[in-house]
């Protein structure tokens, strides 16, 4: 990057409008994006990028969250569906022409698609993950664009900082979480912060913490490993484990709406990291009570019980076993990193206003996971 660092010459744009690029578009969290972004005037176009070439895959993804598809009716001009994007390809899986369109029309970027495996190594992200954000950030530098990259609490989570401040992380490699997630994160903003330094490149970063399904309708991914807990642990096993962490979690259309706002806000160089968790938290005894007066029917265990379970069985949640037995044997497995949220909650009303995990919400996710076929024990 320090070979690269000759600036670009800046490509005229109207300042008036804005252009994004959202990578993940179809995902849960780049979806309430773009269908935020479109509600405001200011934004003319979005670009969706997205993996293959099946484009009703991502109109059936959009139904399966209740969420409304008339955004990309053909003679809607605003949203572009971009397929087969490559992330680690020179031109992201674009041929010259489009790519170069991009260049002379894009002023933000939003990169929101990044695989979450906690069972992946920091090498297992270089390509998609890293590299991928390379790529991104070579063209928000060729277009003169703004950078929004969708970190996580993942990457300064380890607990070595007790309480993680709104700026950006110092070079210190056991920051992270320590598998290869939250490793391949903390390096993705240290990329950002040379882009900001050598390019002159403004780049948002936005910490996400466990964003939960949204508040209208509880619709809330069935492979995410919360939900695996919750309805194959407490539902179809009908056990769950006495200890975890506090619960901070964000309804993904309250997190799409804090991004946007901050996004659509002029750039602050000097505040530019931005932590998009739940303000307000509850204790893991509170959460179990909330479950069970919203109609789930478990046990309470302890977690060395409760892992053993997992193992015995023949679940999906085997899969994340490795996790489970890091976190409940880890002398700090449930003291991880505080975030400070004062400054993001000043930059979005919509951050500060979020509620608290509560029963009603914790029903509608019950209620979703039900009504789809995934949680089919213990409920109602």
């Amino acid at each position: 990057m320090k070979n690269d660092s000759s600036p670009i010459n800046p490509i005229k744009k109207n300042n008036k409008e804005r252009i994004f690029l959202i990578t993940g578009a179809n995902g849960s969290l780049g979806s309430w994006i773009v269908l935020d972004l479109l509600k405001h005037d200011s934004v003319s176009k979005v670009y969706c990028f997205f993996r293959g070439q099946d484009k009703s895959r991502i109109i059936k993804e959009y139904e399966q969250r209740y969420q409304t598809t008339d955004i990309f009716k053909e003679n809607n001009k605003r949203v572009v569906l971009l397929d087969n994007m490559s992330l680690s390809e020179g031109f992201l899986g674009q041929n010259y022409d489009l790519y170069n369109q991009l260049c002379n029309e894009v002023t933000d970027i939003v990169h929101s698609a990044y695989r979450m495996d906690f069972n992946m190594t920091v090498r297992d992200f270089e390509k998609d993950g890293i590299l991928g954000t390379f790529n991104l950030l070579k063209l928000a530098r060729k277009a003169n664009a703004r950078f929004h990259f969708i970190s996580s609490v993942a990457s300064s989570g380890s607990g070595i900082i007790p309480i993680v401040k709104e700026e950006p992380l110092i070079r210190r490699p056991q920051l992270p979480i320590a598998q290869g997630y939250g490793q391949s994160k903390y390096v993705c903003e240290h990329l950002g912060a040379a882009a900001k330094q050598l390019w002159n490149l403004p780049v948002d970063i936005y910490r996400i913490g466990q964003v939960s399904g949204d508040s209208i309708n509880g619709a809330w991914n069935t492979s995410e490993m919360v939900s695996l807990i919750i309805c194959i642990g407490g539902g179809q096993l009908g056990q769950m484990p006495s200890q975890g962490q506090d619960v901070r979690w964000i309804p993904v259309d309250i997190a799409a709406l804090s991004v946007v706002d901050i996004a659509l806000q002029d750039y602050v160089k000097s505040d530019d990291v931005h932590h998009v968790l739940n303000p307000h938290s509850i204790t893991w005894s509170t959460f179990l009570d909330y479950l069970k007066k919203a109609g789930l029917h478990f046990r309470i265990v302890n977690p060395a019980e409760w892992l053993d379970m997992v193992l015995k069985s023949e679940t999906d949640l085997v899969k994340l076993s490795s996790f489970f037995d890091t976190f409940f044997t880890s002398k700090t497995g449930f003291q991880i990193s505080e975030y400070e949220t004062v400054k993001t909650e000043a930059r979005s009303k919509y951050l500060h206003s979020c509620p608290t995990i509560n029963v009603d919400l914790i029903h509608k996710y019950l209620k979703f996971w039900h009504d789809t076929g995934f949680l089919t024990n213990g409920y109602p």
